[in-house]
């Protein structure tokens, strides 16, 4: 991803992955739950803020960065490559709700194999033992002051099957 990132191939300038994060997973947006509107998963107004440079938005391209995330946002991405489109969770019916595009069937696919692999034989092999046709996605932040922690994630889905199946 990186390499990618360097060569521009993720987007001509460094606002790239912001953008593409609220044009199709709907973060950067406040969400109103039933609790009012919040942005959750970070203490700013982006989970995906826009890079100040080459540095940034290479770090930013695989997951590290300025990049923050909460359970609820993670679960959300995953739900959304599922769905092939994003539906803003809340708690309560009647809420003003975020939208966003529908990811392009390819890649809503693409991404579900990749997810797929990491269930079976990659960094989650084993966690959801018993489990078919699961995908997931897992994850370390490195934080920028040594003194904090470092975080990990794990989430997953049973969304193959409609992933890979053409919708009629």
């Amino acid at each position: 991803f990186v390499n990618l990132a360097v060569k521009g191939k993720l987007g001509s300038d460094y606002s790239a992955l912001s953008n593409e994060a609220k044009d199709y997973f709907g973060l950067n947006q406040k969400w109103d739950l039933g609790m009012g509107a919040a942005t959750y998963g970070t203490a700013g107004d982006q989970q995906v803020p826009p890079a100040d440079g080459a540095g940034l938005f290479a770090r930013d391209a695989f997951g590290q960065g300025n990049l923050s995330m909460s359970p609820l946002v993670m679960a959300s991405v995953a739900a959304t490559v599922c769905a092939h489109q994003f539906h803003q969770p809340y708690l309560v019916d009647g809420v003003q709700k975020v939208s966003a595009t529908p990811l392009p069937d390819d890649v809503a696919t693409q991404l579900t194999v990749l997810m797929q692999g990491v269930a079976t034989s990659g960094t989650a092999a084993g966690v959801f033992p018993g489990l078919s046709r699961i995908a997931a996605k897992t994850g370390s932040g490195e934080a920028h002051d040594p003194a904090q922690t470092r975080t990990n994630h794990r989430i997953g889905g049973g969304c193959v099957e409609s992933a890979l199946t053409p919708a009629s």
